[in-house]
């Protein structure tokens, strides 16, 4: 998405061309301990609140034009953004976005989760380059 490649061609990258890819790109976990395989939302809920200031920092820092949510997209519109969920523009199951002070965020499910790559490609990378041609 990032540098025009189409899912076919990102699927075999090397590891030296993987790294450019993916240097733009950070990971901002709202629960910022560690343990245990999943953690509920309820526990994320509770970290979210706590480091709220934390983590609304860590989004200065960053500065991301687009913030994609594995799985918490409502806690963190919610807690960290003080929005509401029915601000989420729904598209399908897999993918619902919002535009906030020109970023693009996004609430899909967790990359984790047991989908294929092609499903990512097609019902989350897609839609957000899409977004993005168009903002």
């Amino acid at each position: 998405m990032l540098y025009g490649k189409d899912y076919d061609k990102i699927d075999y990258i090397g590891e030296k061309e993987r790294k450019k890819y993916l240097a733009p790109i950070s990971v901002i976990n709202l629960k910022k301990t560690p343990g245990g395989g999943t953690a509920h939302n309820s526990e994320i809920d509770k970290f979210a609140k706590t480091d709220k200031e934390f983590i609304k920092k860590q989004l200065e820092i960053y500065h991301p034009d687009i913030i994609i949510c594995g799985g918490t997209g409502d806690i963190f519109i919610q807690d960290i953004l003080d929005l509401n969920t029915s601000d989420w523009t729904y598209v399908s199951d897999y993918f619902s976005y919002l535009i906030y002070k020109n970023k693009i965020i996004v609430r899909t499910y967790h990359p984790g989760s047991r989908k294929s790559k092609t499903d990512f490609f097609e019902k989350v990378a897609l839609p957000i380059k899409e977004l993005w041609r168009n903002q």
